[in-house]
């Protein structure tokens, strides 16, 4: 199960807000995937689930809130599409309630605090090489007390079950 969700801020310098996508594997907390951009659009959603994919392999199930990027109240959202088409399942979480996206919400937290909110990037690429650092630092550096102390990449590695053991 990987869990996605947009996280926005403002670039202090251009004045200019920004929007992060993120896919998060539920087990190991290891972000498999990310992308920052200027907009919000389903585009962007699906061109960093692609890359995730491709990085790490197809999940069974991917969990999402009811953005618009992920749903629409009428007929499937191109994200849904893209979904069924890979044979995963779209668990979407009940309207207001933060709580089902937890580990990735506390993960904004995290990149927020440690991160984001006393950065002031140069520009967008600035802030992208900046924020790639921190994943890097997240997912193999920084020990975790949800996952007994480990950091995400040492369980999503031992997830044998996972790629063949290919991660």
């Amino acid at each position: 199960l990987w869990q996605t969700d947009l996280f926005t801020f403002m670039l202090k310098r251009q004045n200019r807000r920004v929007y992060l996508v993120a896919f998060m594997d539920d087990h190991s907390r290891f972000i498999v995937g990310y992308g920052l951009h200027a907009s919000q659009s389903t585009a962007l959603v699906l061109e960093t689930l692609r890359a995730s994919i491709a990085s790490h392999g197809t999940p069974e199930e991917v969990l999402t809130d009811n953005g618009t990027q992920y749903v629409t109240w009428r007929g499937k959202s191109a994200f849904t599409k893209e979904l069924e088409k890979r044979g995963i399942k779209q668990v979407v979480a009940a309207p207001r309630r933060p709580q089902t996206l937890g580990k990735i919400e506390r993960f904004w937290g995290t990149l927020w605090r440690e991160c984001v909110e006393t950065a002031v990037f140069m520009d967008m690429g600035d802030a992208q090489r900046r924020i790639g650092l921190f994943i890097d630092h997240y997912n193999f550096q920084r020990p975790h007390q949800g996952i007994d102390g480990l950091v995400p990449a040492d369980r999503f590695g031992c997830d044998s079950g996972r790629n063949g053991g290919q991660d």
